[in-house]
């Protein structure tokens, strides 16, 4: 699998305080111990929420939007549930 480049991405959407801050540390650290390139966004959800939609829709439309402009062919999320 020498022809496939893998990146990360970690979008703190800034819900949870010093928690999003410290997943957010927990990503950069990880990816620098594995040589893994890593993109950072963030995004402030509370202040994006449109009318008539719930937060959790909101940092989803925004968590696509922006893997919407990630210059990848693939996109594997996850999550922490």
């Amino acid at each position: 699998l020498n022809h496939v480049k893998i990146s990360a991405i970690h979008i703190n959407h800034n819900l949870r305080g010093e928690e999003s801050i410290a997943d957010q540390e927990f990503c950069v650290n990880l990816c620098k111990k594995l040589s893994v390139p890593l993109t950072v966004e963030n995004v402030f959800v509370n202040e994006k929420v449109e009318k008539g939609e719930s937060v959790e829709v909101a940092a989803r439309r925004l968590r696509y939007e922006i893997f919407e402009k990630c210059k990848s062919q693939y996109v594997a999320t996850a999550h922490n549930a």
